[in-house]
This record gives C-alpha cells, structure tokens and sequence, in this order.
C-alpha cells in the first residue's frame, strides 16, 4: 500500500505552490479504505471535528426514534446493494479511528439535511468545451478542441484536508483487479463525489444540485456515486443511474466523457429521487461536435440548477448558482480549454464569484479546479485561481484511447 501504479497513472507535480497530496493505496475495498483512514488520520479526524451540523444536528436527529429508523433503513440499502463500499466505509472509519454511525450519517448528509432542513454544503461548476473551428490560436498547434473543466466547490474545510486517492481495488483471493480510479476525495468519505477517471477511460465530474424530494428507503445517494468510478461504459453508467429497483437518496448532477468512445460528445445526467418508486428520474443532455445524435454543439455550462429536468427545487440555496450563470452568459463564447480556464477563474462577481474565496456572503470556496483535455488525455489540477494563478499543481495522465493525439 502507498506505492504508485505506473501501469494506469503517470503524474507530473509542475507548480511548488499549494498543497495535495496524491496517495495510491492497493488491497481489498476494506483494506483500501483502513490505508487510506490510517494514513489521512490527522486530516480526516480534524475535517469531522470542524463539522457543526453533523454534530448538532444530524448525529441526535439519527438517535430519535425516527432518525435511527431511518438511518437503518439507509444502512441496510447500501449493506444490500453496495456491500463492498460499506466495508470500504468500515475500513475508513476504523483507520481514522471514528465511530462508523458518525461517518455513515455524514454519507447520508443530503438525504438527512434536506429532511431537517439543515443547510447544504458543496456546490460546483463546469464547463463543456467541444469546438472544431478553423481558426485557432498558435499554441493550440491546429487542434481541436475537446475537453471538461470543473471547480470543485465546498466548504473551506476541506481545502487543506483533501486529497487525491488513487485506489487499485483487487479480489482477495486472486489479486485479480476489480478497480482501479484516480479521483479528488474529501477526507474521510467515499470517492465519487467531486471529479475523477477510471482505467476505462471513463471521465466524471460531479455537481450537487438541490431537489426537494428525498428518497426515503433507497441506496443512499454517495454509494451510487461511489459506484461510478467501478463503470466501464456509457451503458453501464446508465444502469446504473437509473437505480431500478432500489431508487436513489437525493439528486446530482454528473458530466461524463470517456477517453474510450470513437464519438466526441459529453454529457450531463441529472438524476432525482422520485417520490415513492424503486427507480431515480434521470435525463440526459448530450454535447457533440457536429449535431448528430447530441442536444447541442459547442460549449455548455452546469452550474448547481436542473437544467434539462423538471425538477421542484430548493431555490432558496441557489443564490450562488444563479449568480454565476448570469455571469457566464456576459463572457465570451468558450471554444478553447483557455477560455474555459477564463470562466473558471472569473471573480467579476464580488458577492458571488464563480471562482470561489469563501468571502461574505458566499460562504463557500473553489478548493481545486480540475481540466481534462480529452485531445491530449491529461488531467490538469490547480490548487490556485486557474486562470490569474501560477498554473497546474498536478498533471496526470488519463488512459489512451481514440480520442486522445
């Protein structure tokens, strides 16, 4: 455990500034998750105990009578249905040296929130660029234009706490690998909630967005999104967010592309918990080059907001995201990956940037922006503004495929 796999992950640090940390851990899910608890103690100890509402709040409403049923009821969805992440959970927990109800509470944070009316926390943006146009700056060296760009949005908490987890997940018996993903991972939780690859090829980014109905009874909304980084194709991504049978928690918003796919498109997946029925409503909105067979061409944006999905929504937390889209609609048209780091790093908005300073009001920060170059198959990860900072803290290679020149 700790020793980086040169067969998927090729990483280059290209800035001294800033600060995260990549780790690669190898073994079982539980054996992957007690490394990661063991090795990220102090950081994840320190993260839960800066957490008010989980505390105040979520921890003594699981401990009523009807909390505590609920809470099971959650605990013995994602026992069913995603046995392996809860022993991954488990393996967090106990390495981290935390009581395992205080981090799965923290897993069922949406669901519980939105119940209680407790306030929500992350909040991202992203931005499609998919452009073939003739006219293209000199260092671009005549390519097209193909790529995703995200800011991973939260609390200030975790700006310093988080870390890249490169996770080599094997069967115990064979040493067979059943996984294998690179993803940004806030301390102590599963990944999956915020950016990453696979060695398919698979690319995803993850936005919250704020649905007013809970799905009671269901897989809890961050053992879905833990599942994704284990797809290895569109397919099987679908599948899996459309959650027949069992239902989805809460809501979000997930971009995906894949270095795999001899199609250039991206796409958006809004999926909600419906009210009452063993499935999640998902829609999907699909970005290409050419307009066969996709939604729209050229650039997109998503901010925290059902775009494509009639959804009844929190507006009252959505300041922030209705801010930020009113300000995209005032710069120019995005059809390189610099214009997208243009949009990134705005700060125009001084009570509501779309690159984040947690500075009042806005109670949140940009803690990295991440830009996948899908034509050169890198990954490029900033710790500083993206667009006026001292560039990329992180590169890393994604898995080669049609896509990538």
């Amino acid at each position: 455990m700790g020793v980086i796999s040169v067969h998927l992950l090729w990483v280059t640090v290209t800035a001294s500034v800033g600060c995260l940390e990549l780790y690669t851990s190898r073994g079982t899910h539980y054996q992957v998750g007690l490394d990661v608890g063991q090795h990220f103690q102090d950081a994840i100890q320190s993260y839960y105990a800066t957490m008010a509402d989980l505390h105040t709040k979520l921890l003594p409403f699981v401990e009523t009578t009807g909390g505590m049923r609920i809470y099971e009821t959650y605990l013995k969805m994602a026992e069913t249905y995603f046995p392996q992440y809860v022993d991954e959970l488990r393996g967090i927990a106990v390495g981290a040296k935390l009581p395992f109800k205080q981090v799965f509470t923290n897993h069922i944070w949406d669901e519980l929130s939105t119940l209680i009316g407790v306030k929500q926390e992350k909040s991202c943006t992203d931005v499609y660029v998919n452009d073939v146009g003739d006219e293209k700056p000199a260092e671009l060296t005549g390519k097209p234009q193909f790529g995703l760009g995200h800011n991973e949005d939260g609390s200030p908490r975790a700006k310093t706490r988080a870390y890249i987890l490169h996770a080599i997940i094997v069967d115990n018996v064979t040493e067979t690998v059943e996984e294998n993903f690179t993803s940004f991972t806030y301390p102590g939780e599963l990944s999956g909630d915020a950016y990453g690859f696979n060695m398919h090829g698979v690319v995803l980014t993850m936005n919250a967005v704020l649905p007013v109905v809970v799905g009671i009874g269901a897989v809890p909304r961050d053992f879905v999104l833990r599942a994704t980084f284990a797809m290895r194709s569109q397919a099987e991504l679908e599948t899996l967010l459309l959650s027949e049978g069992t239902g989805v928690g809460y809501g979000y918003n997930l971009n995906y592309a894949n270095t795999q796919d001899d199609v250039r498109t991206l796409v958006s997946y809004e999926v909600a918990p419906l009210d009452n029925q063993p499935r999640a409503l998902v829609s999907k909105y699909t970005v290409g080059c050419d307009g066969d067979n996709t939604n729209t061409t050229g650039p997109y944006f998503h901010f925290n907001l059902y775009n494509h999905t009639n959804v009844a929504q929190m507006t009252s937390e959505l300041t922030s995201s209705y801010h930020r889209q009113a300000r995209v609609a005032q710069l120019p048209e995005v059809r390189y990956i610099h214009d997208a780091l243009h949009v990134l790093g705005d700060t125009h908005d001084t009570d509501y940037p779309i690159y984040r300073t947690a500075t009042p009001p806005d109670e949140y920060s940009t803690l990295t922006t991440a830009v996948f170059n899908l034509m050169l198959c890198r990954l490029y990860v900033y710790v500083d503004n993206p667009f006026t900072g001292s560039g990329p803290f992180m590169t890393l290679t994604l898995p080669a495929g049609p896509q990538c020149q």
